[in-house]
């Protein structure tokens, strides 16, 4: 897909009734489990439908709502009342705002890739049978803490703007986000490597880098005990789903992005479901190397070199 497409290349998974009514206008927040960084256009996806059938903008991530003023907010959020007990039980306290909703006239069919569960990356003629559809440009995605929270999509706002948001990525939240790493600047992320296999150091530059057993492999796992300092800030979390860290962008190239954190008993990426996915894609086999870039302060890149 080239720098020009229009239509953004990642989409959100909604069940039923929600993503309805989102596309009829009368739900404006997603409640979710855990605040995003995400920002800008969105693809909305029918979850368990292989659709996509419209198109958002994701314009901010607000602080949790509690049981006393849930339902002040019902007008955004339309959830009734007598789910209130669940909804608290299960987390569902964060409110990601919706903007600009168009449903597509056809819902465009997507193959869901495995292991992806909140957002999905489509593929080049998914974005173009979509594209197709929507009659105004659609910027991409602005994602790993390009934008802080609350910032407009950088639709709304000049490059001049991000700038003096962001100093450090405002190049990255311009035009298209590469699936490949970007150069980093001198001293951004040691050059010393480790290895998981703790055998021999691998030369590789400005990053980190794994070395896959076959165990790895099979059961989808990605240490990062080696490189904790690669870690986004609250990004590991504790020993199951109950005790979450931080969410940040695990991109895999092959694979696309996936929000996870790290499983903070073994240092797992949590995402074990995309890395098994990234593994399948690019052929892993034993003895292969995984290379990590921290791209920014959000996002970690996977790459995978042979041996």
């Amino acid at each position: 897909m080239g720098s020009g497409m229009p239509f953004p290349d990642t989409a959100l998974v909604i069940r039923e009734p929600w993503i309805g009514l989102i596309l009829r206008g009368r739900k404006a927040w997603e409640m979710r489990s855990r605040p995003t960084r995400i920002r800008g256009t969105i693809g909305l996806v029918r979850a368990k439908s292989g659709l996509i059938v419209g198109v958002a903008d994701l314009v901010d991530s607000l602080s949790p709502l509690n049981r006393v003023n849930y339902m002040s907010h019902s007008d955004r959020h339309a959830i009734p009342a007598s789910m209130l007990d669940d909804v608290m039980a299960n987390g569902w306290v964060y409110p990601w705002v919706l903007a600009n909703v168009r449903p597509l006239p056809s819902p465009v069919p997507y193959r869901h890739k495995s292991g992806a569960v909140t957002f999905v990356t489509l593929e080049r003629e998914e974005v173009e049978a979509a594209a197709h559809q929507i009659g105004v440009p659609l910027k991409r995605i602005q994602a790993g803490g390009i934008l802080p929270f609350g910032a407009a999509p950088v639709a709304d706002r000049s490059v001049k703007e991000i700038a003096s948001l962001a100093p450090t990525t405002a190049s990255a939240s311009v035009g298209r986000v590469s699936s490949k790493p970007k150069p980093q600047p001198a001293g951004s992320v040691p050059a010393t490597l480790l290895t998981e296999s703790c055998s021999s150091t691998h030369p590789v530059s400005a990053g980190h880098a794994i070395t896959l057993t076959g165990g790895a492999i099979r059961n989808g796992n990605l240490t990062l005990n080696s490189m904790r300092h690669l870690i986004p800030a609250g990004g590991v979390g504790g020993t199951n789903k109950d005790d979450l860290g931080r969410s940040f962008i695990a991109r895999f190239d092959p694979g696309g992005e996936h929000e996870t954190d790290v499983a903070g008993d073994k240092m797992l990426l949590r995402c074990r479901g995309a890395v098994r996915y990234f593994f399948s894609q690019a052929g892993a086999q034993e003895g292969d190397i995984v290379r990590v870039d921290a791209q920014d302060t959000r996002t970690l890149v996977f790459t995978l070199q042979r041996r």
